[in-house]
C-alpha cells in the first residue's frame, strides 16, 4: 500500500499538487473528519492526522501513511 501512496505523492508532486519544501510546521492528532487528506484525497479519519502549514499554502492534512509517502517521495530528486 504504500507503494501506491508513493506513486499518488510523486505525480502530485510532479504537477505541484504538493509542495516539495518541508512545512514551517507539524503538529498532528485525532482526525475530527473535517479535512481530506492531502495526497489520497479521503477524508482524515482513524487514529492519528497531521496538519502541516507552509509559507504559500495555509495548511494540509494527511493520514499518518501518506503522510510518510510524501514524505519519501519529496526527497527524490528527479533527472530530466
Amino acid at each position: 500500500m504504500l507503494a501506491d501512496l508513493r506513486l499518488i505523492a510523486r505525480v502530485q508532486l510532479r504537477t505541484g499538487h504538493l509542495p516539495r519544501e518541508l512545512a514551517l510546521l507539524t503538529m498532528s492528532g485525532i482526525p475530527d473528519g473535517r479535512h481530506r487528506c492531502a495526497v489520497c484525497g479521503e477524508v482524515t479519519t482513524g487514529t492519528l492526522e497531521f496538519c502541516l502549514r507552509f509559507v504559500k499554502r495555509t495548511e494540509l492534512h494527511f493520514h499518518g501513511p501518506c503522510h510518510d509517502a510524501w514524505l519519501r517521495e519529496r526527497q527524490v530528486r528527479e533527472t530530466p
